[in-house]
């Protein structure tokens, strides 16, 4: 049985645990010529139902069993196991994957250091409305989902919040700020406007990978998936929006500090033949 789907009907007992010893190791061939590692396993649970016992895991049989990470687990390895009552009652233990967070929360403080090393105070402002953003994701646009709102609108507001917290933690309330929230505000009602309109002439439901298909079947709320497809679309297009419209504007404002003679219309044009660079 692939070990995805144990982890599809028992997700309940995952815990995670580390390996001790390997046991026995063996290469298998799968039908498409690809060789398989194939391991039984000692671990020590780190978590609750299972820490500090000892888990043995039977990884080698006759059957080819999906390994999530393509290669061979290592004394050390940190793994992201469940648990399975079998007919005769006892535990049969899954390894669904490697446990990665040290390795992204190292990712993310060296990210956290070139970021503050290039752009200072600001930088930190950015560091800090990321965390924002991630916070009014978390805790109020899926939350809100689940529960059965309007995937769609409850996108397009967070959205906005979260453009309107980043531009003013950053840059502070200002002329060019307000210009800016406004922009973004305009963008993403075309954005909405759109995305309806062609989502439904191509008629996208929403419901094309097996993800989905858990989703729906994983709990008792009732979840518009087309209009989650939508809010996918209206959130995938903030990144976009953040840097465009701020660069656009500081471009132009900048232009003006430099030139204060410059028409209106030469302003336009200049601040035309920068947009393009955008779209190119």
């Amino acid at each position: 049985m692939p070990q995805f789907a144990v982890a599809q009907s028992n997700d309940k007992k995952q815990f995670e645990a580390k390996i001790i010893e390997i046991i026995d190791q063996k290469e298998i061939e799968d039908e498409s010529g690809q060789i398989i590692i194939q391991q039984n396993i000692l671990l020590k649970g780190l978590t609750e139902p299972w820490n500090g016992q000892e888990i043995h895991y039977n990884g080698i049989s006759d059957i080819v069993v999906l390994n999530m990470t393509n290669s061979a687990y290592k004394v050390g390895d940190r793994v992201v196991m469940n648990s399975l009552v079998n007919q005769e009652g006892e535990n049969e233990f899954f390894i669904l994957d490697l446990v990665r967070r040290n390795y992204i929360y190292l990712l993310g403080f060296l990210f956290a250091i070139v970021v503050f090393a290039v752009g200072r105070k600001k930088g930190m402002l950015s560091l800090f409305s990321l965390l924002v953003s991630f916070f009014i994701i978390i805790k109020l646009i899926i939350p809100l989902i689940i529960n059965g709102y309007n995937p769609l609108i409850v996108a397009l507001f967070g959205s906005f919040l979260i453009m309107m917290c980043i531009m003013y933690l950053t840059e502070g309330v200002s002329k060019k700020t307000h210009v800016g929230v406004l922009s973004v505000f305009i963008s993403l009602l075309l954005a909405f406007l759109l995305s309806i309109i062609f989502v439904n002439l191509t008629r996208l439901t929403g419901f094309s990978s097996e993800d989905v298909s858990l989703l729906a079947n994983g709990g008792n709320s009732i979840i518009n998936f087309k209009g989650l497809l939508l809010a996918g679309i209206l959130i995938g297009t903030l990144g976009v929006l953040d840097d465009a419209i701020l660069s656009q504007i500081e471009a132009v404002d900048q232009l003006i500090t430099v030139n204060p003679n410059l028409s209106k219309k030469e302003v336009i044009y200049s601040a035309h033949q920068i947009g393009r660079t955008h779209i190119g």
